[in-house]
Order: C-alpha cells, then structure tokens, then sequence
C-alpha cells in the first residue's frame, strides 16, 4: 500500500514535470498564445496532476513485483498524455517527446537483459518486430491517398517499438474506436462529418495508456516473437 502511495505523490509531480514540459515544447512550436494559455491553467493542471497519479498508482498496484518494466510504463504514460496535449493544440507530434520514449525503452531493453529480465528473444525482437510494422501499417495509407502527418508515423512506429507488435496493434485498435467515437460526436454535433481530419496523437495515446493498463498479451498470451 505504502508503494502505491509514494507512486501516486510521484504521479502528480510528474503530471505537473510534464504539464511545463508541454508548455515549452507549445512556446516553440506556435505563436499563438491562446494555446499555450490552454494548458496553463489551474482547470488543466490540476486534472493533469490527478490523472497523472491515478495512472501511477494503478500502473504500480499491477507491476509493483517488476520495477524496470514499471518505471518504463510510467515514463511511457506520462509522456501519452504529454504528446496527447500537444498534438490536440498544434496538430503536431514532438520529436522530444518521441526521443524520451525511445530512450526509455532502449535502456529498458539493457536493463532487461543486463538483469536476466528478458532474453533477447523475448525483449529485442518484439521491439523491432513492432517498430517495423507500426511504420509499414501507418506509410501505407499514403500509397492510397490518405493522409497521414509524417508526426503520425513517427509516433506509431515508436509505440511499435515501445509496447511490440500486439501492444501496438491493441493501441492502434483503440485509437480507432476512439476516432469513430470522435467523428460520431462531430456529426451529432454538425461541427463536422466524416471528412474531417482528427488529431491522431490523442487517440493513439488513449490507445496506449488504456494498452499499458490492461495489456491484450494478459489475456492471450505471448505468442512466439510477439
């Protein structure tokens, strides 16, 4: 119980650590001060910080008996909602943001192996095996005429490479009933129709946390390389 706690306290001075995150990468990123004022208020802060605990405190209440993978799961959360705020604002996906993640689960990837966590087998390929398939699955759309913002695809393939290929197909599946949920509303709404273009960041971070929280491998299993 006590580890739960000491991880949600952790979880609000993250929250907060990655809210000023936000606002520097949005001042370098656009002119508009509307939307740095967006994220600066005590409305988003505070529920920033609150959802950053709660995220915590459940991450480490499932993996408190597996400390790399936990501290890897937190920094990959934090840094969702990090790009889900940033890509809702500006429409684009931070390449800092994208280099935390990649850096996190490289050293997790060491440290797996370095502590006899995982084999190479069990941790590097399925890394690799989603890298690649994330950006073959977010590239093709552009051969048929689809737009998808090169942000969009770096940030898939680094997810495919963060959480392998099933917890990048489960993020994926989720980004698109989150994106129907979303088209639904805009046209209940007549703010828009099937054509309009939705922020993809969002979604796929919603993909992934609700991944991180309950992995699809739980209930299937790890099948082979995956």
């Amino acid at each position: 119980m006590i580890e739960i706690l000491i991880s949600a306290v952790s979880g609000l001075a993250a929250g907060l650590l990655f809210q000023r995150i936000t606002v520097l990468q949005l001042k370098k990123r656009t002119d508009d001060s509307s939307k740095i004022k967006a994220v600066n208020k005590p409305s988003v802060i505070i529920p920033w910080m609150l959802i950053s605990a709660a995220l915590f405190a459940l991450l480490t209440w499932k993996l408190k008996e597996q400390c790399i993978v936990l501290v890897e799961y937190l920094i990959i959360a934090s840094t969702a909602i990090n790009i889900f705020a940033v890509d809702a604002l500006i429409r684009k996906v931070p390449n800092s943001s994208l280099l935390i993640l990649l850096v996190t689960r490289a050293i997790g990837i060491v440290l797996e192996i370095v502590f006899k966590v995982g084999t190479i087998k069990s941790v590097v390929i399925p890394s690799f095996v989603g890298l690649f398939i994330a950006f073959l699955v977010f590239s093709l759309p552009s051969y048929f005429g689809i737009r998808i913002g090169a942000g969009d695809v770096k940030y898939s393939g680094v997810i495919g490479f963060c959480l392998g290929f099933i917890g990048f197909l489960e993020a994926a599946v989720i980004m698109g009933i989150v994106n129907l949920g979303y088209w639904a509303y805009l046209k209940i709404t007549h703010k828009g129709n099937g054509k309009t273009l939705a922020p993809m960041g969002p979604c796929l971070s919603t993909g992934v946390i609700i991944t991180l929280l309950i992995p699809l491998t739980e209930y299937i299993g790890n099948f082979g390389i995956f």
